[in-house]
C-alpha cells in the first residue's frame, strides 16, 4: 500500500505540474507566485487576480487538489485523487460534483453529463482516495471529463474548462453590477448567452474554422490585431439563439470586441451591414463636428 501511494503521489505531482506548465504557456502574462503557505505546492497567476494553485485541501486532509481562485475567493476545485492513470499515455479523469451551482452549469454548458460510472473506475478511485487521504466516500456518479485520453487532450480540455469558468465567473460579476444603461446590460447578457453556446464541444471546431476563413479580421470594420501570438477577434452568431438550433459555418461571422458589443445592443442582433452603417454614420458625424470646429477658428 505504501509503495502504491508513493507511486501514485509521484504521478499526480507530474500530472499537476504538466497542467500548470501548459496553462503557463497558454496565458502569455501568467507567472508563478512565491508562497509561504505550506499547504500550497505551486501557485500560478494566470491573469490579474486569477490564480490556480496545486495544493492540499480541507484542512490538509486531502493532499492533491488544483483550485482556481479570484483573489482569495475560491472558484472551482479539482480533486486529483480521481485521476486514473491506465498507462503512460492513457488518462481517465472523473470529476466529482462541484460545490458551486455555477460550476455545475459550466460543465453542462460544455456538454459533460453527471452519470453513473463503471464499477471498476468507482473501485479504483475509492482505493486511490483511501491510499492518499486515509478516508474516502464511495460515489457512483461523476463527470467523465477525460476517458483514456492522451495528456495533450487532457491539457486542452482542462485549459478550456478553466477559461470558461473564469469567463462565466466574471460575467456573474457583471450581472450583479448596477448599470444606468439598461441597453448595455442586454448587450452583455447577449454576448454571455452566445459565448456559452459557442463554447460547446460541437461548436468549437466551427468557431475555429470561421476565424480561419475570415482571416481573424472583423467583418464589420476590418480591424485585425495580433498580441503575443493571439488574435483579438471574437466569433458572433448572426441569428438569435432561441430554442434548439443547429449552427452552420455560414451562421457565424468574426467581429472585433467593439463591433460585437454593438451587435448585441438590441435583442435581435444588428446585422453586419447594419453595424457598418452605424460606424459610417458615426464617422460622418465626427467629420461634420471637425469641419464646424475648423470653420469657427
Amino acid at each position: 500500500m505504501k509503495h502504491n501511494a508513493k507511486s501514485l503521489s509521484r504521478r499526480i505531482k507530474i500530472f499537476a505540474n504538466n497542467l500548470l506548465e501548459y496553462l503557463h504557456k497558454s496565458y502569455p502574462h501568467s507567472k508563478y507566485q512565491p508562497t509561504r503557505d505550506r499547504s500550497v505546492y505551486r501557485s500560478l497567476e494566470l491573469c490579474p487576480n486569477i490564480y490556480i494553485k496545486f495544493r492540499k485541501w480541507n484542512d490538509d486532509k486531502k493532499p492533491y487538489f488544483l483550485i482556481l481562485y479570484r483573489g482569495t475567493r475560491y472558484i472551482m476545485e479539482f480533486d486529483l485523487s480521481r485521476v486514473i492513470f491506465n498507462s503512460a499515455s492513457e488518462i481517465k479523469w472523473i470529476l466529482n460534483r462541484p460545490k458551486r451551482k455555477e460550476n455545475i452549469q459550466n460543465l453542462i454548458d460544455l456538454e459533460y453529463s453527471y452519470e453513473d460510472q463503471d464499477e471498476d473506475d468507482i473501485i479504483t478511485i475509492y482505493n486511490q482516495m483511501i491510499s492518499l487521504n486515509g478516508t474516502a466516500n464511495r460515489t457512483n456518479k461523476g463527470y467523465r471529463f477525460c476517458i483514456n485520453d492522451d495528456i495533450r487532450v487532457v491539457r486542452e480540455n482542462f485549459k478550456d474548462l478553466i477559461a470558461y469558468t473564469i469567463r462565466t465567473d466574471q460575467a456573474k460579476d457583471i450581472n450583479e453590477t448596477n448599470y444606468d444603461d439598461e441597453v448595455d446590460i442586454e448587450a452583455v447578457e447577449g454576448q454571455i448567452q452566445e459565448g456559452r453556446y459557442l463554447s460547446k464541444k460541437r461548436n468549437r471546431a466551427l468557431v475555429a474554422k470561421r476565424k480561419e476563413i475570415d482571416e481573424h479580421k472583423c467583418q464589420a470594420c476590418s480591424f485585425k490585431l495580433k498580441i503575443n501570438g493571439k488574435y483579438v477577434i471574437e466569433c458572433h452568431h448572426l441569428f438569435p439563439l432561441k430554442g434548439e438550433i443547429i449552427t452552420r459555418l455560414d451562421d457565424l461571422s468574426c467581429l472585433c470586441p467593439t463591433c460585437h458589443r454593438i451587435a448585441h445592443k438590441r435583442e435581435t442582433p444588428f446585422s453586419i451591414e447594419e453595424i457598418r452603417k452605424i460606424l459610417e454614420t458615426r464617422k460622418n458625424a465626427n467629420k461634420s463636428v471637425q469641419r464646424m470646429a475648423y470653420s469657427h477658428r
